[in-house]
């Protein structure tokens, strides 16, 4: 194998791939990025078995040839070298080289016949999305999937269409978001649950684009990702999402409006006092039209805030883990937002004032 190309044009097609690739001690192969070179292109693979990413650039190629070369190594290799420098590679025996004009680099190659296949793309259901609807979709929910894979189900972001509108569904049953984001393409899709650590490299990539829509394919099994000259294919997790919609109050007991900034800065005062277990408490007031938080550490003291609020509704005490409170404020983009409470016990229900395409349940805690 022998081309030529720029370095910018190779670090980027590196960095989509680069991260896939990982310490695989069984199948070492599994640490490096097939390059391979085909008529005028580069093509850069990586996989982990679990997604796998595949991003080609244009490059004047003199020696077609495929070579595995270990991907952190080669990264960093690209990435100190001159942004303005054309980078000849070169493959030959058990060694790849990289040469510029002021320096020649070799390093060890893996054989690439244990390199795995990356599965092409699905061909049962396609549709086109606007990229930042999609990342908008991902990225508001995918904080609350579970990083754990005792329920697989939960280890993901549930996707599945509505309408003209494609809902994204995420929860670790302890609290759960939900996210409606506008789909322009066809929507006659086939629910499926996205890895949660898939969607994060999902989204980095997508981000890294320039490109405004991605291509979605999906089958039963698999869910795959085109925008620009990079494709991305990932396993779907096998198995039902829960029936979460049964589990939001159709009512409401309590409710207080604050503005958001007010809010998010309470809870950062709480954060300097809360426990081990995050406990804040709620004790609201609707006569007395007051809300109090507070928050007790038996290492550090306690602290008992007021806030500015709308409120109606029944009188109520409860208890909430703060961390799950303060996740979700970057994520609603209102001034004000709703907190919506069920009585003692029942999940409390947040969104944005105005906004009916974003929702999130918090599960309370017990004293």
């Amino acid at each position: 194998m022998e081309l030529e190309c720029g370095q910018p044009e190779l670090l980027k097609a590196i960095s989509h791939t680069e991260r896939i690739a990982g310490t695989n001690p069984t199948l070492p192969v599994l640490t490096c990025l097939l390059l391979e070179t085909k008529k005028n292109e580069l093509f850069i693979r990586s996989t982990n078995l679990d997604i796998g990413v595949e991003s080609k650039i244009p490059a004047l190629i003199k020696k077609e040839g495929v070579v595995a070369v270990p991907a952190s190594i080669f990264y960093n290799t690209i990435q100190n070298i001159s942004p303005h420098t054309k980078i000849t590679v070169t493959s030959s025996n058990e060694n790849i080289t990289v040469k510029t004009p002021t320096s020649i680099s070799t390093i060890k190659s893996f054989s690439v016949e244990d390199f795995p296949t990356i599965p092409p793309a699905p061909q049962e259901y396609s549709t086109i999305f606007q990229k930042k609807h999609f990342i908008e979709g991902i990225t508001s929910v995918v904080y609350s999937a579970s990083n754990t894979t005792i329920k697989p189900e939960l280890s993901g972001v549930y996707i599945y269409p509505d309408g003209k509108n494609t809902i994204f569904v995420a929860t670790d049953s302890f609290r759960l978001a939900e996210k409606s984001v506008v789909n322009t393409g066809d929507s006659n899709f086939p629910q499926s649950i996205i890895p949660y650590k898939n969607t994060l490299e999902v989204i980095r990539i997508l981000e890294a684009s320039d490109d405004d829509e991605v291509e979605i394919k999906i089958n039963e099994n698999q869910i795959s990702f085109s925008i620009g000259r990079v494709y991305i294919t990932s396993r779907l997790i096998n198995g039902s999402f829960p029936d979460y919609k049964q589990i939001i109050p159709p009512s409401k007991k309590t409710e207080v409006i604050v503005l958001k900034d007010d809010f998010a800065r309470v809870l950062k005062k709480l954060s300097i006092f809360t426990d081990s277990f995050n406990q804040i408490t709620f004790i609201i007031d609707p006569k007395k039209k007051e809300v109090r938080l507070n928050a007790q550490s038996n290492n550090v003291g306690e602290t008992k805030d007021g806030i500015d609020a709308s409120i109606s509704g029944d009188e109520l005490d409860i208890r909430f883990n703060l961390k799950y409170l303060v996740d979700v404020l970057p994520h609603i983009h209102s001034d004000s937002i709703a907190l919506v409470f069920n009585g003692p016990g029942k999940p409390l229900v947040i969104r944005g004032v105005s906004d009916d395409s974003f929702l999130y349940l918090v599960m309370p805690m017990n004293k």
